[in-house]
């Protein structure tokens, strides 16, 4: 039989590898996790079906009645070319105008009247021909020009599932890489890529009775997702 004493060294051995074990799987399962950060990117292409824009406009005369009738003469004016190329009466919008004196440091010596007003087109095939109609009217400027769908919400959805879908496989093969394996998510956050309305567009040009179009034949809205992932 073995002495006592080395019955206990061999046991008091035995409890310091199962200890040391132990303390690796704490360490592995329970420390502080490595933690990485993932951005895909989702993109859906679509026809657009409407365009919207702001039209600017302003007048001038020698005293603020005088602007402000001007103003809203034109304003009547631009709202008919609006009509005539197919807009509906609820997709046009007016603000308040504003009056402002005349200074005489910028070399304006008349009070301006200067208003805007908005609309949605839904027969892009007008489009062309409305902003020429627009600035021969009296606008200053069209500005705000964005295409898009009427069921928006569905498309940037779709946008945003593949977004995270492409963050999740980014994940995968960043983990991969390390020799670990993702145990959790901290956060998700999804954003537009892009400027206004984040959509890319590509033009196409037809002839419509006898008038050529320029217009959008696909817009591409584009969505990011970043993903806060743990891994171990």
């Amino acid at each position: 039989m073995e002495p006592a004493q080395n019955r206990r060294i061999k046991w008091l051995g035995l409890a310091v590898g199962v200890l040391a074990l132990a303390t690796l799987l704490k360490i592995y399962f329970f420390g502080k996790p490595t933690v990485i950060t993932v951005i895909g990117e989702g993109r859906v292409k679509v026809k657009p079906e409407q365009v919207s824009f702001t039209i600017n406009f302003l007048s001038q005369a020698n005293s603020p009645a005088l602007a402000l009738f001007n103003n809203t003469q034109l304003a009547r004016d631009l709202f008919s070319v609006l009509k005539n190329a197919g807009v509906e009466d609820e997709d046009i919008s007016l603000a308040y105008t504003q009056v402002m004196p005349p200074n005489v440091l910028l070399g304006q010596n008349n009070y301006q009247a200067v208003n805007t007003m908005t609309a949605i087109l839904k027969d892009l095939t007008a489009f062309d021909n409305l902003i020429n109609q627009l600035y021969q009217t009296g606008a200053s400027s069209v500005s705000n020009i964005v295409f898009s769908t009427q069921d928006s919400r569905t498309i940037e959805k779709e946008a945003v599932a593949l977004a995270v879908e492409d963050a999740q496989k980014r994940a995968k093969e960043m983990a991969k890489l390390m020799r670990k394996r993702i145990v959790g998510v901290v956060s998700v956050t999804t954003a537009e890529a892009g400027g206004a309305g984040a959509m890319v567009g590509q033009t196409s040009q037809e002839n419509t009775g006898g008038r050529i179009n320029n217009s959008l034949s696909q817009i591409e809205i584009v969505r990011t997702a970043s993903i806060i992932y743990n891994l171990r």
